[in-house]
């Protein structure tokens, strides 16, 4: 007897495919803005807004290739996930993963920075190698998930986002343990970088709860594929699955709020260019009223 699945089509809700495109070509626009204004500013050239331009790459992918699936047309078949080259779930999962490696690498650089080795921290952790660690983030996910398969795809994902919080809550509360117990020796040390890592703790550790919040429904997905829940799709399954991308652009469009909210410099610097791009605009419509001829009766 052929126990084969039926082939039928399902399509996700207009709706959902509607709000997915909005909220990923926005995010996708915010994003890139993150990153131009980053690489162009050498003021803002610091090792750890290394991991905040690959956090904002990753948004930018995530986001930008929902939109252009939608836009082509995008119509799932029975499973609502595919892995294959240049597919939503693909980027889906492969940029969640490398955010969550990302944020656990920004809380291994605090750690180095005030717990392991505060005064060879300069020497130990370099742009360079910050570079390199943030490529070797994105390549390993992404060709891991390309060749893993569907199933074991889900478990790693749900492996690495249950590990990741571990993890960065065992840094994190060692590094607020060290500044607590060893304050007055972090502050003759270096109270410049004392300040601004307690800025960059809370920046980052409000990144971790907003991916937390946005990405659990994926987690949640991940265990309902693991115990089979998919076994008999229909399309009440392929619009709740489509509903976690819903979710994890929301998350893509969230970051930047947090950069311009946390960071200062990134904020003024934006500002900046704001600000002198309307300069620009009131300068040519002054040239073109100046240049009118005002006919005469």
């Amino acid at each position: 007897m052929n126990t084969t699945s039926s082939t039928s089509t399902f399509r996700a809700p207009t709706e959902i495919l509607v709000i997915i495109f909005c909220l990923g070509l926005y995010a996708m626009i915010t994003n890139i803005i993150v990153v131009i204004t980053l690489l162009s500013t050498k003021t803002l050239w610091r090792k750890q807004n290394v991991f905040i331009i690959s956090l904002a790459l990753t948004d930018v992918i995530s986001s930008g290739s929902l939109a252009v699936e939608i836009i082509s047309g995008f119509e799932e078949q029975v499973e609502p996930f595919s892995l294959e080259m240049f597919d939503p779930a693909l980027t889906f999962f492969s940029s969640g993963t490398t955010s969550l490696l990302t944020l656990t690498a920004v809380a291994a650089d605090r750690y180095i920075a005030l717990v392991y080795a505060p005064l060879q921290y300069d020497i130990i952790v370099t742009i360079k190698r910050c570079i390199a660690v943030c490529t070797f983030l994105w390549i390993l996910p992404f060709f891991f998930y390309l060749y893993a398969g569907l199933q074991r795809t889900c478990l790693v994902f749900m492996t690495s986002y249950f590990l990741t919080f571990c993890i960065v809550s065992y840094l994190y509360y060692n590094i607020y343990k060290s500044i607590k117990y060893q304050h007055n020796v972090i502050v003759q040390q270096n109270s410049q970088e004392l300040e601004r890592s307690k800025k960059l703790l809370k920046t980052f550790l409000i990144l971790i709860g907003v991916f937390a919040i946005f990405y659990s429904p994926a987690f949640v997905i991940c265990v309902l594929f693991g115990v089979k829940f998919y076994s008999d799709l229909n399309s009440q399954n392929v619009s709740f699955a489509y509903s976690t991308l819903v979710f994890a652009t929301i998350n893509t469009l969230a970051n930047p709020l947090v950069y311009w909210w946390r960071l200062k410099d990134f904020r003024s610097v934006l500002v900046g260019y704001f600000h002198a791009c309307s300069q620009v605009n009131l300068r040519q419509r002054f040239r073109q009223q100046s240049n009118t001829v005002i006919p005469i009766n």
